[in-house]
């Protein structure tokens, strides 16, 4: 299995707060051409969020946990996320997940919403129910999808590099369920930050409906991609490649905010041995050739 020492795209938004445009431009070709990759191969991510876009040594990004891809040979119906939801509202998911986090209000600056988001967002990664923050609407309205779902994930992130926090953040993750259904009517660019034409039409081809949503074809195409070497892209210096110490470096993985990560609570059962199965033969060797590679 391989380390990418780089950290995710989650702890880089956390740490910086916002990306430049062009910054932006860079990142959110290469997590296009990720989501090629896996559509190319018949199958829909159906999770592409900052927490699973990974950093590699020289700052590229590498798109991570499948757990949930499905193959595009049916449509994928919504009941899973739905039940995700149905969770959130019932008075013993409430015992279950003992992740506390700050409101978020209407009347927030700027300014005040990315520091809520910030202090909301790894305690969110690590609860029971994690955040909804970038599925798309079909997903969650009980009927059938496809892998446009995976290019309404895109747009979202692409918000929060650009913005700061993604676009239908909520105190809870039912409200952010309530607004993403009703997008149209909550999906917002804040007037004080400076947005190119090419930026803020993107991201309307994404967050759409899925009947008129971009995809791949339309984003390769689209004018803020203009000069973009799609072919060599992953050859070309990253704008923000990590700083190593060692192959085995590990400091871009921040441990200050597990003392706050919940336990499982009492009650909750855990896996069964037999699923560790599953990770027999993943091993990580430290070989003295790849050393002179960092």
């Amino acid at each position: 299995m391989e380390f990418l020492p780089g950290g995710d795209l989650m702890t880089m938004l956390m740490k910086y707060d916002v990306f430049s445009e062009d910054v932006t431009r860079f990142y959110m070709a290469e997590c296009a051409l990720a989501i090629e990759a896996v559509h190319n191969l018949g199958f829909i991510h159906r999770d592409i969020k900052p927490d699973n876009i990974l950093v590699d040594k020289n700052g590229h990004l590498k798109l991570s946990d499948f757990g949930l891809s499905t193959g595009m040979h049916a449509r994928t119906e919504g009941a899973y996320y739905a039940r995700l939801v149905e969770q959130q509202l019932t008075p013993r998911h409430a015992s279950r997940n003992s992740v506390e986090v700050t409101p978020i209000h209407l009347t927030m600056t700027r300014a005040e919403t990315i520091a809520t988001w910030k202090k909301n967002r790894r305690r969110l990664a690590y609860s029971t129910v994690g955040t909804p923050d970038y599925i798309a609407p079909e997903v969650f309205m009980m009927r059938g999808y496809g892998k446009e779902c995976d290019w309404w994930s895109l747009g979202a992130i692409m918000f929060e590099c650009l913005i700061g926090y993604p676009p239908f953040c909520a105190e809870n993750a039912s409200d952010t369920y309530k607004k993403i259904i009703d997008w149209p009517h909550h999906l917002h660019f804040p007037e004080e930050v400076h947005l190119s034409t090419e930026a803020l039409d993107l991201m309307r081809r994404l967050m759409t409906w899925s009947d008129s949503r971009a995809g791949v074809e339309e984003v390769r195409a689209h004018p803020l991609f203009d000069g973009v070497d799609w072919v060599s892209l992953r050859g070309m210096p990253a704008p923000r490649p990590p700083t190593l110490k060692s192959i085995t470096d590990t400091s871009y993985f921040p441990t200050e905010e597990y003392a706050d990560v919940p336990e499982v609570p009492a009650g909750v059962e855990k896996l069964d041995a037999d699923k560790d199965l599953a990770f027999l033969g993943f091993t990580f060797k430290r070989f003295t050739g790849v050393q002179s590679a960092l």
